[in-house]
């Protein structure tokens, strides 16, 4: 999972430079895509969506990559 985790913030981190870099902030859809690759649904999006308002401190890369994993974990496990 390391690796994969790796992976995943390498490819946020690289998206909120991009976004940075034009004055944007990031879309969930694109971050969950960065995330987890273009193969996850609109429940998991809303989901990752309610998590980051519901987030009143805010959140670091890492922490975005832990989370929408952790949640597309526990969505894959319950399903």
């Amino acid at each position: 999972m390391a690796d994969k985790l790796e992976q995943a913030i390498s490819r946020l981190q690289t998206l909120a430079d991009k976004a940075q870099k034009e004055g944007n902030g990031m879309d969930i859809p694109d971050i969950v895509e960065a995330i987890l690759g273009p193969d996850y649904d609109k429940e998991l999006e809303n989901l990752v969506s309610l998590a980051m308002e519901s987030n009143e401190k805010g959140m670091d890369i890492e922490e975005m990559a832990r989370g929408v994993m952790a949640l597309h974990e526990w969505r894959t496990r319950n399903a």
